[in-house]
């Protein structure tokens, strides 16, 4: 495996460390309770903020795709452990709901 791929994943989950340790000293809470009210604004169609947010991810994501060719290995492997993690907490999640409402109906 490339050093650089490894160092680009060690640096995902350093950041991944770094966000839940500020969740234990308050100071990720005030921009995750933000990032939640973004939502909320961007799953509202009559939102006149939200369209505004809908349109910056927008282009955030097409830049974000333009510079993926000149992206160096340690960039791509943090992004693809983020993406990696993603999915497998999708999964994980997904597999909870089921067991609880499996156990939820055993009851």
């Amino acid at each position: 495996m490339n050093i650089c791929v490894v160092a680009g994943s060690i640096n995902y989950v350093k950041s991944e460390c770094n966000f839940f340790k500020g969740l234990a000293t308050g100071e990720s809470w005030a921009p995750l309770g933000q990032g939640m009210l973004d939502l909320a604004d961007m799953a509202n169609f009559w939102s006149a903020r939200g369209t505004m947010l809908r349109g910056q991810l927008a282009q955030s994501a097409s830049t974000f795709i333009r510079r993926i060719p000149d992206m160096k290995a340690e960039e791509m492997a943090f992004h693809g452990a983020g993406i990696a993690g993603n999915i497998a907490g999708g999964i994980v999640g997904s597999k909870g709901s089921w067991i609880g409402q499996e156990c939820g109906q055993r009851n």
